[in-house]
């Protein structure tokens, strides 16, 4: 085999993974928003699944307003 083929197929690979990395890159706007929806509401469910565990109660709505309630009239 040329060795001069091979080096060339092998740049060829390589480039093709850096246009690959660079178009994973370029998420949209949309994308973006997607993925943080998603890790958010993964965070969430991870913290109400420990919180069963563990037996314990997790916040209500209600309690959070008040606990801003409070911290604003500080």
């Amino acid at each position: 085999m040329n060795p001069l083929l091979d080096s060339e197929a092998a740049l060829t690979k390589l480039l093709d993974f850096v246009k690959t990395l660079k178009s994973t890159k370029k998420q949209t706007k949309r994308e973006r928003q997607e993925a943080y929806v998603k890790e958010s509401l993964t965070r969430a469910l991870d913290e109400v699944e420990q919180a069963k565990r563990e037996g314990r109660k997790l916040k209500t709505l209600d309690d959070f307003i008040v606990e801003l309630e409070k911290e604003e009239a500080v």
